[in-house]
């Protein structure tokens, strides 16, 4: 990590768009503590293991958490400075939402996030003023134990636990104002999906609609419908580590927009390896995204860009079914579908963006083919979409 600076660039640790990385594990800063320390907010609930690993690898995960602490915890740290000149804390609140968090979700990929993010951040023990855990379920119970086991003394002496909704935002309360707490929580804040997208790079975004698709195997399809209002574009982006191929369709007011396979990239042929990036992915791609490789899978991604509303825009996923054998047990049939939406721009005739849309996919995988259309069934996991109000 040090050779590495820590991380500064996140997005290019992590190999990702941030906002896109934060709807499928949601930790962020809103407001300060009558104390004057960052309150950062985990929706645990929602952390999502495969969209996560169709972004990036564990252990490109260990860039973002090494950015958390030494580049986003020093930032916090003087934005509460210039408020207040005498603020001498280094620390932060931590308020962990378990709401929508099922025992399912614990899976041994989930529980490798929070290990590598526990191990990091034992290196910053003294960073934690306190942690407010808020209703968690019967079952977690069990699961806090293992939990606590990876987690300094320290630190979990400094953690409460509520299963009560009500005692629990008390407890945020007594610790923060209500002009500091997001809207969610009944505060005058910004709500957290404002507070998520502002974390995009790219200011010009005015939503971006983001769904995690499952496609089961034996041709059947996932669907996700979103509106286009007038005036605006959209960029969809695929991001898999399946190995097994999946036929992507887009459709623009019900006329097929665009169509390609896309799969994961696989290590150890060619030369990519898992601290490549896109660029290095796309220059083996071919290799890369053989069948027969035997190395492991790694996240790619595919985008078609140009869709011009008014209207509705839906991607239809298919996995096609063709793993190698010997990719069996491995993660198949996720794709995470990112839609950017934007303001058509002023220099960009409509009719100028409809001209390019015939020429206008690029990706970091496979070319385009045209597939075989299959039934629709809607069997989808929700990501976190984020939108501006």
């Amino acid at each position: 990590a040090k050779a590495h600076e820590f991380y500064p660039n996140v997005e290019e640790a992590i190999g990702a768009p941030l906002s896109v990385f934060l709807s499928q594990y949601p930790f962020l800063p809103v407001g300060r503590g009558k104390n004057g320390c960052p309150v950062n907010y985990f929706l645990a609930g929602k952390i999502n293991p495969e969209g996560i690993l169709c972004l990036t690898t564990i252990e490109r995960l260990q860039g973002y958490f090494w950015y958390s602490f030494m580049w986003k915890f020093k930032q916090e740290v003087r934005k509460a400075q210039e408020r207040d000149p005498d603020f001498v804390r280094l620390e932060g609140i931590n308020i962990i939402e378990l709401d929508g968090l099922s025992a399912s979700a614990m899976s041994s990929e989930t529980m490798e996030v929070i290990r590598l993010a526990s191990k990091i951040s034992d290196f910053f023990p003294e960073t934690l003023h306190c942690m407010l855990v808020l209703n968690a379920p019967s079952f977690f119970a069990m699961t806090w134990g293992i939990i606590k086991k990876f987690i300094d003394p320290r630190t979990a002496a400094r953690i409460q636990l509520f299963a009560n909704r009500e005692r629990g935002e008390k407890a945020l309360e007594k610790l923060v104002d209500k002009s500091e707490i997001p809207s969610d929580y009944g505060g005058s804040n910004i709500s957290l999906k404002e507070a998520f997208l502002r974390e995009a790079a790219d200011p010009s975004l005015l939503r971006q609609e983001i769904e995690l698709l499952h496609c089961k195997r034996k041709g059947k399809a996932n669907t996700k419908t979103w509106t286009l209002e007038k005036s605006e574009t959209m960029q969809v982006t695929v991001y898999t580590r399946s190995v097994s191929p999946g036929h992507v369709t887009i459709q623009l007011n019900g006329l097929t927009f665009r169509s390609f396979d896309v799969q994961c990239l696989f290590s150890g042929n060619g030369d990519n390896n898992e601290n490549d990036t896109a660029e290095d992915h796309a220059v083996n791609s071919t290799r890369s995204t053989d069948p027969s490789a035997l190395g492991t899978p790694l996240p790619n991604q595919v985008t078609a860009k140009n869709l011009v509303g008014p209207g509705k825009v839906t991607v239809e996923v298919n996995d096609l079914d063709t793993a190698a054998k010997h990719h069996s047990g491995m993660s198949r049939g996720y794709f995470l579908v990112v839609g950017d939406v934007k303001k058509l721009s002023v220099d960009k005739p409509k009719a100028k963006l409809q001209q390019q849309q015939k020429v206008t996919v690029t990706m970091a995988g496979l070319s385009t083919t045209p597939g075989k259309k299959d039934s629709a069934k809607k069997q989808r996991t929700s990501g976190f979409g984020l939108r501006k109000s």
